[in-house]
């Protein structure tokens, strides 16, 4: 995308007599990219299970506790911030009660199928690696 708003950008201070140049090759680089569908379908497939049912509360570690009495019954309590872990990951739920989630289904195509490798491994479906970044917190 930054080379297609680049593109856009080039038509819009230059004109689009000299910016021609600029998407036509933008439009080749689209044209040669690997494409996938597998975002688009994650997020139909989460509307879907938001359609068919009303989500539960969202996980008390992600509330906010805006007076200490709510510390006190967990609200606000036991979250993970996963910058401070290796790979910046840290195993916790963040969907609300009652979804299930795995929208996702990785395609073969393009940066995907290892991208969803390391996402296999984060939830345990993979073994780590020795290569991986995130090995400590693959569970």
């Amino acid at each position: 995308m930054p080379l297609v708003v680049a593109a856009f950008q080039a038509l819009e201070f230059v004109g689009r007599a000299e910016a021609r140049v600029h998407l036509a090759e933008a439009t080749v680089y689209l044209a040669l990219a690997p494409k996938s569908n597998s975002a688009l379908k994650a997020l139909e497939a989460a509307g879907q299970e938001l359609r068919a049912q009303r989500p539960g509360r969202v996980p008390s570690h992600l509330q906010s506790a805006t007076f200490s009495g709510e510390r006190a019954l967990g609200i606000g309590v036991g979250y993970v911030y996963p910058h401070d872990h290796p790979g910046h990951w840290a195993p916790q739920r963040y969907l609300p009660e009652g979804l299930e989630g795995g929208y996702y289904r990785p395609s073969d195509q393009g940066h995907e199928p290892g991208l969803a490798d390391e996402w296999r491994r984060r939830r345990g479906r993979l073994p780590a690696t020795e290569s991986s970044d995130s090995e400590e917190s693959s569970t």
